[in-house]
C-alpha cells in the first residue's frame, strides 16, 4: 500500500488532526479525508503550515 503525502505525515508527526484542522479552519473528518489521496500542492501548503504554526505555538507555551 502506497502512502499519500507523505512529506505531510512526516511533518504532522504527533500532532492529533484536530489540531491542525483548528488552525485550518476546518472539520477533523475533512483533514483526514484529504489525507486519503494526494493533495493538491496548494492544499499540501496550507496544512504544512498549520503543522508549523502549531509547532511554533507548542516551542512557545515550552519556553514559558
Amino acid at each position: 500500500m502506497i502512502k499519500a503525502n507523505k512529506n505531510v505525515l512526516k511533518a504532522k508527526g504527533f500532532i492529533p488532526y484536530w489540531l491542525i484542522s483548528q488552525k485550518l479552519a476546518i472539520h477533523e473528518v475533512t483533514l483526514i479525508r484529504w489525507m486519503r489521496t494526494e493533495m493538491s500542492e496548494e492544499k499540501k501548503l496550507r496544512v504544512l503550515a498549520a503543522i508549523d504554526e502549531v509547532k511554533r505555538e507548542k516551542e512557545r507555551e515550552e519556553e514559558d
